[in-house]
């Protein structure tokens, strides 16, 4: 009886069904993950900031113009104009630039040399937000002091132009994509009916853009508005609403992460600042929402429907608008906007170079042999920085080592077994959307009231590494997904064809050759991880400042923290440029290699077939 029933639970173990359904489980609980981890900081931001704002009162809480917790009030109506005031900003400096940016690169920059000013212009994006605060101090606000009638150039003007930079690169990768997804008949369409190839571009094919043009605003200004350590180290911090492009003022953002110090859950200025943060939550969840109300019904629609009515359009734009908007173009207005495009890519490459440029020359004089690995030394005499390099690479280790797997195994589900259109999925999508699109200091925040404080595991690099973890995945998720979707699906028929099963095909075959995509994907983490400091000025803690951390349970300081922290401290200003120049060397050398990478691996797999 003994050996029957043994015999039936191998058979049982081994049948090819139950395998495929215990892999496909696996994959649905990775992808269910996102939509866990947003429903729980969701829940945390309402748990404790929406009792905190009924106390103050939401009126007084949102429109109260003073913020003074010694005498316990708490308004936030000036750091929520200062939060909009910075965006607006932000997006007409790096939407300006970035959408003429774009048409050059989609429209005139020379095919041999236009992945290579998209790779420059996306590394801009690459850059630590921490590094960019610093420039903005160092470089930035002395040269606008010298504009202001009172001396500071630290404000709003100084904050655009930071901002402008940061987000004109989300600007102009989307905007290229819609450009260059525009068929080719609406152009040769219109230069047919007797239209310059400028007037043709900013005629036709930029109009049939819009709305990839108009996502990748709004994204931006998602992005403009969850900025953190960048606007908190330039923005001057005066809690009023400022008045001038050289007046000190706050935001949203800069308003928490300077304010929490070591303030723990409980507390009522803690609350206040959770309750700001559920402000900041909703605004960029509905930026989100909109984003995806212009980009996902186009990804969700089979591929002939969308093809087809892509022809429709462009058969419309021919036939009616085109000619029309001929006879309204002034050739001067269309040579301005050419120049402008030339202008743009101009200083886009002028803004790299200057940043780039800055940093290295200022810092790789600073570095040494004892400034980087001596283990002697503190935070009140000769700095080292080998604690913190040491602190970053434990905190890289363990994310990636949690963040990957889960990522990945999210995304072979959502492309590989859930159904398109499907109730749960849209859910699930639509949660990892939204946890991409979280500022890093709510992250910051959920992470210190649930690692440091509720799981008890107080401020440590373990703390730090768990939230980093939650902000990766995402990032992880969708680029991975969109690789394992550009494998054509004969790959995976073939496979099925020959009697593999799915999950077997999609290990031997599906993923093997998304492989370059998903490189991409575990580098663009690996970068984001190595400049992420508000998340972890708030879990991992300063602890790494002169001493070796000793394991995963004791407090660290991160690069990107260490940088911050130095800056605050007038003293090190020769330590911090030497920070600054290793974290850009480090971000320069990711993106190397994964341009590397990608083209061997691709060139790889075109010879394997």
């Amino acid at each position: 009886m003994k050996d029957t029933v043994a015999k039936y639970r191998t058979k049982r173990l081994s049948d090819p069904r139950i395998k495929e359904g215990g892999i496909k489980a696996i994959f649905a609980l990775a992808a269910t993950f996102s939509a866990i981890a947003a429903a729980a900081i969701f829940v945390f931001l309402l748990a404790t900031g929406i009792p905190s704002i009924a106390e103050t009162g939401f009126f007084r809480f949102v429109f109260g113009k003073t913020w003074n917790p010694a005498i316990g009030e708490y308004g936030i109506a000036a750091a929520i104009v200062g939060s909009v005031y910075s965006t607006v900003g932000a997006l007409l400096v790096g939407g300006t630039l970035g959408f003429f940016c774009a048409v050059y690169i989609s429209r005139y920059c020379p095919k041999k040399l236009k992945q290579a000013f998209l790779q420059l212009v996306n590394l801009l994006a690459g850059i630590p937000s921490v590094i960019y605060g610093f420039f903005g101090i160092l470089i930035m606000q002395p040269v606008l002091g010298n504009l202001s009638d009172n001396g500071s150039g630290a404000g709003l003007l100084c904050v655009s132009l930071i901002l402008g930079i940061m987000i004109m690169p989300t600007i102009v990768s989307m905007s290229v994509s819609a450009l260059d997804a525009v068929p080719q008949s609406i152009y040769e369409g219109a230069r047919a009916l007797g239209d310059t190839r400028s007037q043709a571009v900013f005629g036709a094919v930029v109009p049939a853009a819009k709305s990839g043009i108009t996502a990748s605003f709004i994204l931006g200004i998602g992005r403009a508005a969850g900025e953190t350590m960048a606007v908190a180290m330039i923005c001057g911090g005066a809690k009023i609403i400022p008045e001038g492009l050289f007046q000190s003022y706050s935001t949203m953002t800069s308003l928490i992460v300077t304010g929490l110090g070591e303030l723990a859950p409980g507390d009522k200025t803690y609350g206040a600042m959770v309750g700001t943060a559920c402000i900041l939550f909703l605004f960029v969840a509905i930026i989100n929402l909109t984003v995806q109300a212009f980009t996902g019904e186009k990804k969700d629609k089979p591929a002939k429907k969308a093809r087809a009515e892509k022809k429709t359009r462009g058969t419309k734009l021919l036939s009616g608008k085109i000619s029309a908007l001929r006879h309204a173009r002034p050739k001067e207005t269309v040579i301005i906007k050419t120049a402008g495009c030339y202008i743009s890519a101009a200083i886009s490459l002028f803004a790299l170079g200057a940043i780039v440029l800055f940093i290295l020359i200022k810092g790789l004089p600073h570095l040494s042999k004892e400034g980087l690995f001596s283990t002697t030394g503190s935070y009140s005499g000769a700095q080292t920085i080998l604690p913190s390099i040491i602190s970053t690479l434990m905190i890289l280790f363990l994310s990636l080592l949690i963040a990957v797997p889960t990522g990945l195994g999210g995304a072979i589900f959502l492309s590989e077994y859930a159904k398109r259109g499907n109730f749960i999925t849209k859910i699930i999508k639509s949660c990892i959307e939204i946890l991409a699109g979280i500022p890093s200091i709510v992250y910051g925040l959920f992470g210190n009231a649930f690692f440091v404080h509720v799981c008890g595991l107080g401020t440590s690099i373990l703390s730090g590494s768990l939230t980093i973890v939650l902000m990766v995945i995402p990032v992880i998720l969708r680029s991975s997904e969109e690789a394992i979707k550009a494998v054509p699906d004969g790959y995976m028929e073939g496979s099925l064809a020959l009697g593999a099963g799915k999950a077997r095909t999609i290990f031997r075959t599906v993923l093997p050759s998304a492989l370059p995509g998903v490189l991409t994907a575990i580098i663009l983490a690996t970068g984001r991880i190595i400049g992420e400091s508000a998340p972890l000025m708030l879990t991992s803690g300063n602890g790494g400042m002169g001493a070796l951390p000793d394991g995963y349970t004791s407090k660290g300081t991160s690069l990107a923290v260490l940088l911050y922290w130095f800056n605050k401290e007038y003293a090190y200003v020769d330590e911090a440029w030497a920070t600054a120049a290793i974290l850009l060397m480090v971000v320069l050398a990711l993106n190397l290699i994964s341009t590397i990478s990608v083209k061997l691996l691709q060139k790889k797999l075109r010879g394997a077939v």
